[in-house]
C-alpha cells in the first residue's frame, strides 16, 4: 500500500480556504501545527510538503522548492499582523511575540526599524494580549489571535498595511515547499485544485467558524470580510513581494545571504533505487 504524502498545515483561519479540498483526499495525510514548527517538522523529514512562512523557506531554500500557483498573501491591511503599545511607539524597547510566527516577528523588526528607528527586544510570550503587554512595552499579534483583538485594537499598527505603503508590495504569509525528490506533479495538482475549491468556499469557510469556540461573537460576514483580505495563488507580483522581504531580511542581518525562490518545474523526479 503506497504511504500518504504527510502534509504539514496551519490552524490558522486564513489557511482554510487552501485545505478546503484536502479533508480526506486521497493523495494526503494532514497535519497540523504551528508555522515554525511546520518548518521544523518538513526540515527533519516529519512532513513531505509543508506550508512554511518566508523566513523559513530562506533558512532552507537550498533544498526546497516551492508548489507554483499556490500561497497566502495580501496587500491590504486587514488586520492579520498587529503591533500594540502599551505607550506610544517611541518608547518601545521590548517586543512581546509569539516565537510560532518569525516570519512575522522579522517584520515587525523591519518596520520598527525603518519606520520608527527602534529596535526593541525581542520577548517569548505565550498568552493573550493583556498578558504580553504585561511583560513587553508592546505585543505582536499575528493571525487568529490578531483577529481575536481585532475589536479592541484601537491605534494598533497593521504591518501588512505598512509594509504595502513601505514597499508597494503584497506581504507573503506561507508557501508550499517540499524536497523536489518528494514532489510529484499529482501532488502539486492536487494542492492548486485545493485552492481554487476552497477560495469558491470562503462564505461557507466563514460560516462554519462563526460563532465557533475559536470565535465566539464573530459574525459569518466579520470572518467573510477578514478573509477576503488574502489571496490564495503566487502571481509574479507575489513572489516579488517575497523576493523583497528576504531583501530586507539580509540588509537587517537576518539572514546571512538572499535566497532564490525555485518553483516546482513540473517534472516528476526520477524514483530513488538506493
Amino acid at each position: 500500500m503506497t504511504r500518504l504524502c504527510r502534509l504539514g498545515t496551519w490552524p490558522d483561519l486564513a489557511f482554510r480556504p487552501l485545505r478546503h479540498g484536502l479533508e480526506g483526499h486521497p493523495l494526503f495525510s494532514l497535519l497540523e501545527f504551528p508555522p515554525a514548527h511546520t518548518a521544523f517538522k518538513l526540515r527533519d523529514h516529519e512532513v513531505d510538503i509543508g506550508f512554511i512562512s518566508p523566513i523559513d523557506y530562506a533558512r532552507d531554500s537550498s533544498t526546497l522548492t516551492v508548489v507554483p500557483d499556490v500561497g497566502l498573501w495580501s496587500q491590504t491591511g486587514g488586520k492579520a499582523v498587529t503591533v500594540h503599545f502599551g505607550t506610544g511607539v517611541q518608547d518601545v524597547a521590548t517586543l512581546a511575540v509569539d516565537p510560532a510566527y518569525a516570519s512575522e516577528v522579522i517584520l515587525a523588526k523591519i518596520i520598527l526599524s525603518e519606520e520608527f528607528d527602534i529596535d526593541p527586544r525581542i520577548v517569548p510570550v505565550a498568552g493573550d494580549l493583556e498578558t504580553m503587554l504585561g511583560r513587553a512595552d508592546a505585543a505582536l499579534l499575528v493571525g487568529d489571535n490578531a483577529l481575536r483583538e481585532s475589536a479592541s485594537q484601537g491605534d494598533a499598527l497593521d504591518l501588512i498595511e505598512t509594509w504595502v505603503q513601505m514597499t508597494d508590495l503584497p506581504y507573503v504569509h506561507g508557501i508550499w515547499c517540499a524536497r523536489e525528490r518528494d514532489l510529484r506533479q499529482q501532488h502539486v495538482s492536487a494542492l492548486q485544485q485545493s485552492r481554487r475549491e476552497g477560495t469558491s468556499r470562503i462564505v461557507d469557510i466563514a460560516a462554519r467558524a462563526a460563532g465557533s469556540d475559536m470565535f465566539p461573537g464573530f459574525s459569518t460576514d466579520h470572518l467573510q470580510e477578514y478573509l477576503d483580505h488574502f489571496s490564495y495563488d503566487l502571481p509574479d507580483e507575489a513572489i516579488e513581494g517575497l523576493k523583497e522581504f528576504h531583501h530586507y531580511a539580509y540588509y537587517h542581518a537576518v539572514l546571512p545571504d538572499i535566497p532564490e525562490i525555485t518553483l516546482f518545474a513540473g517534472v516528476d523526479p526520477a524514483p530513488d533505487l538506493n
